[in-house]
């Protein structure tokens, strides 16, 4: 947590799931530049990397997809459907994965975030 602020800038959390596989997650958000985020999912059968903001998908060394950036246009266009239709759509499971890593977790202070 930054010095001068009470909510998170980064987060590294562990997970696992009920066969005891284990699943790392790292977060930071003091990034400067355009908004991006790179996944990569190492398994038993290779590894997978989603990169540039969901606009490159790389399994073992080969370029599978390689597209412009869509990822605001597709949620804005879902969120027009679920709108006209009168629904709603809610996963309150990265909430609770959140509440988790605040209630198991620890702080650690680190300087002031500036933007």
């Amino acid at each position: 947590m930054p010095s001068n602020a009470q909510t998170p800038i980064a987060a590294d959390l562990t997970f696992s799931d009920p066969q005891g596989a284990s699943i790392e997650a790292a977060f930071d958000f003091r990034q400067s530049g355009p908004p991006t985020w790179d996944m990569h999912i190492d398994t038993d059968k290779g590894r997978l990397s989603l990169t540039q903001g969901g606009c490159r998908l790389v399994i073992d060394d080969e370029l599978i997809i390689e597209d412009e950036e869509r990822e605001y246009q597709g949620l804005y266009a879902r969120f027009g459907e679920l709108i006209a239709n009168k629904r709603s759509e809610v996963d309150v499971a990265p909430l609770r994965q959140v509440a988790d890593a605040f209630l198991y977790g620890y702080r650690e202070a680190t300087e002031a975030f500036i933007e």
